[in-house]
């Protein structure tokens, strides 16, 4: 996945697009690297497409520190954990309800 490039506080910022989930026809969650006020930084945004076509950020989607990305992955493998407990996921991780 490309770079692009975006302007936050005042500062140039390269962001390194990682991972791109399809949330809906029109919606996509975005998962990025970069930094801010010369720290790293993560990102995940949601990103949907104009009428035109553009592709646009909403205000929706969080920024955390890196060096709180493997905390955030702890979460994340926690709530994971949690869904297949309660059947809302098979442990293929399909996104599927077990049946």
């Amino acid at each position: 996945m490309d770079a692009t490039n975006s302007s936050q506080g005042g500062e140039t910022m390269q962001a390194k697009r990682v991972y791109e989930l399809t949330k809906s026809p029109i919606y996509m969650v975005v998962f990025s690297i970069s930094q801010y006020k010369y720290r790293p930084i993560f990102d995940i945004r949601i990103e949907t497409t104009t009428m035109n076509g553009e592709k646009v950020f909403t205000p929706k989607g969080i920024t955390i520190a890196i060096n709180k990305l493997p905390e955030f992955v702890e979460g994340v493998n926690k709530l994971l954990e949690h869904a297949k407990e309660m059947g809302l996921i098979k442990e293929g991780g399909d996104g599927e309800a077990a049946g």
